[in-house]
């Protein structure tokens, strides 16, 4: 092989090499254990009070020499009300006091760099969580709107059809995709039921769906804990079919569904959503099965919201799981805090 020709080759290996060497020290090290935390176990504290931190920082459960950690306090998702740096090399807890003016959550992010890898950990203490209120105004005929609506749907009965799943039904647990009438007539809410197969009285969980457009699928591990469990979409369509349709849907027709008919209350989407929310409560005191009172809903984002309407709307509802909830106090950034 003639020079010209071995240089053009080992050229870009000699570069891709010495490109490679800033990459390996990039890998993270998962003996590296940067932790936040509060000194009260529910980080529950009252409007008055003052949060006390602790931040650490080890590698391998050892010190680290020289190791220093950024700390930015402030309430959450909003610009820090200040930034320090702690030495943490002892390995040992450096604490610091923060507190809120106002009820709201007030959160400190720790961030370290070790061997050019940013390590990042945080915690969020509530300040008088009970005490945060909404920056809207509720208006004088939101309870009657509401409950207007709830008793319009309720005068369609229910006609709930129930179709058993063999390939993901078990020996101790029934898989039916179910649907039942919502708000109108021609208008169905479609969702997956596990359902305990032992005879006998079982408190029920309703899921409420994340935002998009998707199939669902069944609980087993709940259902085999006595737990009635009932996923639903929201959309109105079957939540059994392959995930092309789905994505068609998302991309075209259901696109925008979040804002579709905002301007309207009549209109608006998520009406005949939040109606079917009750609806859904609904079915599950319908069955046979379930034990008549422990009734509870869960979701997270759009789910989260829903589960905190369901909770709202419904006398029914015992508790509910909100994990990090969209649809909720949107003017919140106007009072200083995340919305």
């Amino acid at each position: 092989m003639s020079s010209p020709v071995r240089r053009r080759i080992l050229l870009p290996l000699v570069l891709a090499a010495a490109g490679a060497a800033p990459l390996a020290a990039q890998v993270r090290d998962t003996t590296i254990a940067l932790t936040v935390a509060l000194d009260r176990p529910g980080w529950q504290y009252g409007r008055h009070d003052t949060a006390q931190f602790q931040v650490r920082l080890l590698r391998a459960g050892r010190p680290i020499p020289g190791a220093r950690v950024q700390v930015a306090v402030g309430a959450e998702r909003m610009p820090p009300q200040r930034v320090d740096t702690f030495d943490v090399s002892s390995g040992k807890a450096t604490s610091f006091r923060a507190a809120l003016p106002a009820p709201g959550f007030l959160r400190a992010t720790a961030t370290a760099v070790v061997d050019g890898v940013t390590y990042t950990q945080l915690a969020t203490a509530a300040i008088a969580p009970e005490e945060i209120r909404t920056g809207l105004t509720m208006p004088a005929d939101f309870r009657a709107f509401w409950d207007g609506a709830i008793a319009e749907a309720r005068r369609i009965t229910l006609e709930p059809v129930l179709k058993e799943m063999p390939e993901r039904s078990t020996a101790d647990v029934a898989v039916y995709h179910v649907s039942f009438r919502n708000h109108r007539a021609d208008s169905r809410l479609y969702g997956i039921l596990s359902l305990p197969r032992a005879p006998g009285k079982y408190p029920a969980m309703l899921v409420v769906p994340g935002a998009g457009v998707r199939p669902y699928f069944p609980d087993i591990a709940t259902a085999r804990r006595g737990v009635i469990h009932l996923a639903i979409g929201i959309h109105g369509i079957p939540v059994d079919r392959d995930s092309l349709l789905y994505n068609e849907l998302r991309a075209t027709a259901l696109r925008d569904y979040s804002t579709a008919g905002v301007e309207d209350r009549d209109r608006y989407y998520y009406k005949r959503v939040f109606v079917g929310v009750v609806r859904a409560g609904d079915f599950i005191f319908s069955l046979p099965q379930f034990d008549g009172t422990n009734y509870v809903v869960q979701g997270g984002s759009q789910g989260g919201g829903l589960a905190s309407i369901a909770g709202a709307l419904d006398p029914r509802v015992r508790a509910i799981a909100s994990s990090y909830p969209a649809m909720s106090d949107h003017l919140g950034y106007l009072e200083g805090r995340a919305g």
